[in-house]
């Protein structure tokens, strides 16, 4: 974490208590992602900071957790996402508002897990929800492949096949 500004440690009793939570997350897992049998063991926890206009004031956190006994693949790196009710929700008709609240009992952590689930073909083993301090978090494993698109490279043609990308996915979605 050292050197890294984009990271900050996490205070000793915060960091307990966000490892607890997520010792309640790795339970609710089903099925286990991991190898048999079942670990899951908290090497280091860190705040992540500046991340970008879309969690703009929302906290995320990562941490690094053991799952596998073997050194190769042995760890695995989980964001924890803060979620909050999206911009656009007021937008929304009503009757659309209304029958998510239905289905997720107001709870926009589970929202998000359902959408995600929803939205992807093979959804991420790990991807689950927690509670910390409060606040709801989703959980899922960070993507080695996961980057930023500088916008100097977003050209009227990029943002097009983005958008029909993400269209498709829409289309594929469990109704």
């Amino acid at each position: 974490i050292q050197g890294n500004p984009d990271l900050q440690v996490l205070p000793r009793e915060t960091g307990k208590k966000l490892e607890k939570s997520l010792g309640r997350y790795a339970a609710d897992l089903r099925p286990w992602p991991g190898s048999k049998p079942r670990l899951f063991e908290i090497m280091d926890l860190a705040r992540r900071l500046n991340d970008g206009a879309e969690s703009e004031g929302l906290k995320r956190y990562y941490a690094l957790a053991r799952v596998h006994e073997t050194a190769e693949g042995a760890c695995r790196i989980l964001e924890l996402q803060q979620q909050v009710e999206p911009s656009a929700w007021k937008y929304l008709p009503p009757k659309a508002r209304k029958k998510t609240g239905d289905l997720c009992g107001g709870s926009q952590a589970l929202r998000a897990d359902l959408a995600c689930r929803a939205l992807c073909r093979y959804p991420d083993p790990w991807l689950g929800r927690l509670e910390f301090h409060g606040d709801e978090y989703l959980v899922r494993e960070r993507s080695p492949y996961a980057g930023v698109l500088p916008s100097a490279q977003m050209d009227e043609d990029t943002a097009y096949q983005l958008g029909a990308i993400l269209a498709r996915a829409h289309c594929r979605a469990k109704k």
